[in-house]
């Protein structure tokens, strides 16, 4: 995915998410109102039947009086019923509105997901890259000092003609170097420990560095 399709792909996820969120916002009010309705129609309906009940040997104006009433609960009924109706009727539009844009949120969301993971990805390769360049600036330095520590060897010891002062350097070479390779072999001994990584290179697992020079 480019950088403007992601871009629009995010963009059309956050206008997703808004207009859901407005939707399930109307959907909640709906269903309070809704509900209410349902509780005036109960009331109604139990006021109604109450009145009704009482018509049997009510006189003339309890009677009269119970009818207006009835009339009254009648059309706060119908009333109810149409408000309910159309409640009813924007409730369903409103879930079938919904479970329209759910889907496509979803997959705006799992395309903006895949952006970030090959960013994610593009961006850990640059750092590998750069700190594998680091590593073999280091390494070419290590060489090039190591090469310089045998061709100081090869020069104090040609330095010397006499046999005597020539076998003394010898051997002084022969003792530092000893320490040198004690230490390469006791680096824990130093600080240093190997690295537990999860990744091996099963290729080449090491580097060797050998002593080097400028060719």
């Amino acid at each position: 995915m480019d950088t403007i399709t992601a871009t629009k792909a995010s963009e059309r996820a956050e206008q997703l998410r808004k207009q859901l969120a407005g939707l399930h916002r109307r959907k909640g009010e709906v269903e309070v109102a809704l509900q209410r309705e349902h509780g005036t129609q109960e009331d109604a309906t139990a006021k109604r039947a109450k009145l009704v009940g009482e018509l049997a040997g009510a006189d003339e104006a309890t009677a009269a009086w119970a009818h207006h009433e009835i009339d009254g609960l009648d059309s706060t009924l119908r009333l109810s019923s149409r408000v309910a109706e159309g409640l009813s009727n924007s409730l369903s539009g409103l879930v079938r509105e919904i479970a329209g844009l759910e889907p496509e949120l979803h997959e705006a969301e799992l395309q903006v997901g895949r952006e970030r993971s090959a960013k994610s990805l593009t961006d850990f390769r640059n750092r590998l890259e750069q700190a594998a360049h680091q590593v073999a600036q280091d390494l070419d330095n290590a060489r090039r000092a190591f090469g310089a520590l045998h061709l100081c060897a090869v020069k104090g010891i040609d330095e010397h003609v006499v046999e005597e002062y020539r076998n003394a350097a010898l051997r002084i070479c022969e003792q530092v170097f000893s320490d040198f390779e004690s230490k390469q072999v006791n680096l824990e001994a130093r600080g240093l420990k190997r690295v537990a990584a999860g990744f091996q290179n099963t290729s080449n697992t090491g580097v060797f560095i050998r002593p080097m020079i400028e060719g």
